[in-house]
């Protein structure tokens, strides 16, 4: 049965990246033709996708599931928040070429705090699912996203 949903929303996620390009092959142009509401749905579907996958994958039970994705998706929504966040700040306002001693020393402190943020993310995360899943699934699920990630871009690419 998992396999099944995995399957059809793997199948619907990828109709959606099959759309023809109108105007050719730039990417700002296929993010024109894409309403906000299109991308919602598009993004929606590859988290159900991505959630199927999991749950096939690590052998997640429905009373697990349960208690774990809400947790899963509020981290994950934070990191993305925090990474987003990072990039903002490290845009390059000035060559590193052209920096100071000190200014370098402040830019380096800077990522260090980030990175460190991060970390701190990560392990609490990590902490939560512990009181949800067990330690050897917890302990796959980098790899199962990564997976995830890896068929995604494969089947994006192929279309």
């Amino acid at each position: 049965m998992n396999k099944l949903l995995f399957l059809l929303l793997l199948f619907c996620t990828t109709t959606l990246f099959a759309q023809p390009n109108q105007k050719g092959h730039p990417r700002e142009e296929r993010a024109e033709q894409i309403n906000p509401e299109q991308h919602a749905k598009r993004f929606a579907r590859i988290k159900a996708a991505r959630q199927a996958f999991i749950i096939e994958e690590l052998e997640i039970t429905e009373k697990q599931a349960a208690a774990f994705f809400p947790v899963y998706w509020d981290f994950d929504q934070r990191m993305v928040e925090d990474k987003k966040d990072i990039a903002r700040r490290n845009r390059p306002d000035q060559p590193s070429k052209k920096l100071t001693e000190q200014e370098a020393r402040t830019k380096l402190l800077e990522r260090r705090t980030q990175k460190k943020r991060i970390m701190a993310l990560s392990l609490e995360a990590e902490n939560k699912y512990l009181e949800i899943l067990p330690a050897t699934k917890v302990l796959r699920l980098p790899d199962v996203e990564r997976e995830f990630r890896k068929k995604l871009w494969e089947r994006t690419r192929k279309q």
